[in-house]
Parts: C-alpha cells; sequence; structure tokens
C-alpha cells in the first residue's frame, strides 16, 4: 500500500466534512452566501426593531430599507458596508454612538425587513466576520 496516500485522502475527507461540522456563520464566510439557518436572530431583529423606532424614525421610514434598489445599494456587497456605515454615521444628531451590538441589532432588523430568514446565531458585530458575508437578494422583485 503506498503510505503516501493516506495524508490526501485525510485531507480531501476533512474538505468534504468541514461545511457539515462548522457553525452558519462559518458556512456562509467561505461561500460568501447565507445559510439557510439565517443570518441573525430574532430577538436580535426584534431589538433592532426598537432601537430603529427610537434612533433612526425621526429621519427614515422602514421602506426606506427594502426594496430591489436598496438590495442592490446595501445588501449585495458584503454586509460589513451597512454595519460600517450606521456604525459611523447614524444617528445623525450622533454619529458614532451606536455600540456594535446595537448596530448589528438593526442591521438584523433590515435584514428581516428584506426577508431574510432569522436564525439561532446573532449577526456578529466583528467588520472582519461582516465582510465574509454577502446575502443573496432577489433584485428582480418589487416590494
Amino acid at each position: 500500500m503506498n503510505l503516501s496516500v493516506i495524508p490526501a485522502c485525510a485531507v480531501a475527507l476533512s474538505l468534504l466534512l468541514a461545511p457539515a461540522l462548522s457553525s452558519p456563520l462559518e458556512a456562509q464566510q467561505g461561500s460568501g452566501e447565507v445559510d439557510p439557518a439565517g443570518l441573525y436572530t430574532k430577538v436580535q431583529a426584534e431589538k433592532g426593531k426598537e432601537l430603529y423606532e427610537i434612533e433612526c424614525t425621526i429621519c427614515h421610514a422602514p421602506r426606506e430599507f427594502s426594496g430591489p434598489v436598496f438590495q442592490r445599494r446595501w445588501l449585495t456587497p458584503p454586509v460589513s458596508g451597512i454595519f460600517v456605515h450606521i456604525m459611523n454615521t447614524m444617528p445623525q444628531d450622533a454619529p458614532g454612538s451606536l455600540s456594535p451590538e446595537q448596530t448589528a441589532a438593526i442591521v438584523a432588523y433590515i435584514l428581516e425587513l428584506n426577508g431574510q430568514p432569522a436564525g439561532p446565531e446573532p449577526l456578529p458585530v466583528e467588520t472582519e466576520k461582516l465582510t465574509q458575508i454577502r446575502v443573496p437578494v432577489d433584485t428582480d422583485n418589487r416590494r
């Protein structure tokens, strides 16, 4: 038996099993696609809605954060784009005052507004993780 084949088989097997053993977020990061389990938790989106109503409704209506134009601009690129934008520039009367957790909750609410499913893991607050996440959106819809 050729012993040099064993390490190659082990590597191949580990690559095949890796997606099944990883968390939903880790599985998404490699492919850039959303795991069907979702990107955020329902509780996180609910907190985001509460924060949105306190911090954002003064200037913004929910309809501004959904639909094909919004999705192409903010959800087709990595999720880090909208996260960083909100974190650094909102609310307009106190830019940068939202914590990473508050910002992630608001982004979770925005994902919910755009029909993305909730899942078991919260949306992360680390920008480097968010740069790996791209949301598959139906930019042909007319919502």
